[in-house]
């Protein structure tokens, strides 16, 4: 299914599908496969070490049972001006992605989710490290805080009007439902922008992780038309996994 549009503002209007198994090719370089360990099958997502269990990306239901927050408790710690940047993060993201044909939703998902992670990355200290950009990084930091990126996710997704099943949270995304780019090409082409942008609005790293997480939702619900909201929160969750623990490239 494929739909067409010419206005980048609309997000409702570019978002389509693209069928990589009818002539579309994986626009993934060979430096930017995603690193073995975050292959579907084997992947962890963030790891609760208070109750020393480990949730499997494919049981994104587990993952969005544990990490539910209530509306108050989630909503009072975002603030406006997250909210704006979030739009704006949201405006970059389609008027970077868009092609004649309009955005890949699965890749504008991932591509949002991703930067959230990244930006929470780059609060954990390893700039010294002299990771290469693409390398996997498993920290404790990022299965502390990455959790927060699908509290943010689950809750605004609720309050536009995004209903999920948890039933349906099963799985994994299939071959069809894959971002066409990887994560470094997302991330250069996203990360100069998005860092303009908290800088100008005084975020911290912190508060912009969470604008990106807001900044997926939206997309997510812009794109539900084309793309199933329960298999676009898989991609965003996987999305949060990779840029938490994932080297990103110099900005």
């Amino acid at each position: 299914m494929q739909r067409e549009a010419h206005d980048a503002a609309d997000a409702k209007s570019v978002c389509e599908k693209h069928n990589t198994r009818n002539g579309e090719r994986d626009r993934r370089t060979s430096e930017d496969k995603t690193p073995a360990l975050f292959g579907h099958e084997t992947l962890l997502a963030f790891d609760n070490r208070n109750s020393r269990e480990l949730y499997n990306v494919g049981d994104v239901g587990a993952v969005l049972a544990y990490t539910s927050l209530s509306e108050e408790n989630t909503m009072s710690s975002l603030n406006q001006q997250q909210i704006d940047v979030a739009k704006e993060f949201v405006n970059v993201t389609i008027s970077t992605l868009k092609t004649d044909r309009g955005v890949h939703a699965e890749t504008a998902v991932a591509a949002t989710a991703r930067m959230a992670g990244t930006f929470l990355f780059r609060t954990f200290g390893f700039e010294q490290m002299n990771y290469p950009p693409g390398q996997a990084v498993f920290s404790e930091q990022a299965n502390e805080h990455g959790p927060r990126l699908v509290e943010v996710l689950s809750e605004i997704l609720g309050r536009l009007g995004v209903n999920l099943d948890k039933a349906k949270l099963e799985g994994t995304p299939g071959p069809d439902n894959q971002p066409q780019l990887g994560f470094l090409e997302t991330q250069r082409q996203l990360e100069p922008q998005f860092a303009e942008i908290r800088t100008r609005h005084g975020l911290s790293e912190h508060a912009a992780a969470e604008a990106a997480a807001v900044a997926t939702a939206i997309i997510m619900q812009q794109c539900a038309e084309v793309l199933d909201p329960h298999i676009a929160f898989g991609i965003a969750v996987y999305g949060f996994i990779e840029g938490t623990k994932t080297a990103p490239d110099a900005v």
